[in-house]
């Protein structure tokens, strides 16, 4: 876990002293081993709050691919849809293109979004012929989709708690949970008590056993971490949840497009044939919007 002091964790030996006789501390890269304590000191922000950033983090680093981790693309939050929209023919990023045209003689600029293989940006072993949707049908798209959805809250509320069931953790679970959270901290105990003891003349059996214990902890600790990710993908569809009603049901217009709150809640959109977008929003719930061929400056 990176830094593991905000919540209150410790991670010991990140460092060692090799040479008795210079005091020489270098990162410990397996020349001693680490063990990591839960609660060990007072948290600077709660585990639920750190957990929920971490996985806004991962959303991110995962906004970077495809759904299907397939294609990288760099990361960047400067147009609405940036790193947000893929194609539903090929599965490739979309792009945002400026392209020149002419009515009444004179030229004029657009902006449209565009799949990166169609657009012959990239190569690849199959083709992809999806046409490019203007930014502001997109925009529009998804505004007319949400004042829809402001008569659906019901059934918005049922569709995310359905897809936050499948990620939520059983009974037996939630008691496993519990459980590798009381081994763990009896492991890291003795560990801790072993390590403020630590014999000075490297005794075999005292290594051994401390290696075996740490061992012992990192195989838990992996079981527990499998389970918290589960636990914290829950609470943050929940949250996200939440936040989708609360603005449906405070927002009294839809006719100007909102870009800060599409980041908020939306996961990504699917740009399919006819001009019809796919919006999954980060609760799990997914929406179908009807866009057109042309922009209003054509």
């Amino acid at each position: 876990m990176p830094n593991e002091k905000f919540c209150g964790h410790a991670l010991c030996q990140k460092s060692v002293t090799l040479d008795p006789l210079t005091h020489k501390r270098v990162r410990n890269k397996n020349h001693k081993p680490q063990y990591f304590i839960r609660n060990n000191h007072p948290a600077i922000i709660s585990e639920e709050e750190w957990n929920y950033v971490q996985k806004e983090l991962e959303r991110r680093r995962k906004m970077k691919h495809d759904p299907d981790g397939k294609y990288h693309r760099t990361y960047s939050g400067k147009a609405p849809f940036s790193n947000m929209l893929y194609c539903g023919e090929c599965g490739m990023p979309v792009h945002r293109r400026r392209i020149t045209s002419r009515r009444d003689g004179k030229p004029y600029k657009f902006t449209v979004w565009h799949c990166r293989l169609a657009a012959q940006k990239v190569e690849a072993d199959f083709d992809c012929h999806s046409k490019y949707v203007w930014e502001e049908v997109i925009e529009a798209a998804y505004n007319e989709m949400l004042l829809k959805m402001t008569e659906e809250i019901d059934l918005i509320r049922a569709e995310g708690e359905a897809a936050i069931e499948d990620v939520s953790l059983t009974y037996d679970e939630k008691e496993r949970l519990k459980e590798l959270e009381e081994i763990i901290d009896r492991i890291n105990d003795r560990i801790s008590e072993m390590a403020m003891r630590e014999s000075a003349t490297n005794d075999p059996i005292y290594d051994a056993t401390l290696r075996n214990m740490i061992y012992e902890s990192q195989i838990y600790q992996q079981e527990h971490e499998a389970l918290v990710k589960s636990q914290d993908e829950e609470i943050y569809m929940r949250q996200n949840l939440e936040a989708l009603i609360t603005y449906l049901e405070n927002q009294s217009s839809f006719e100007t497009f909102d870009a800060t709150e599409f980041k908020k809640l939306v996961e990504r959109g699917i740009l399919h044939k006819d001009y019809e977008i796919e919006f999954i929003f980060k609760c799990g719930v997914k929406r179908m919007a009807y866009g057109w061929r042309r922009g209003k400056n054509e």
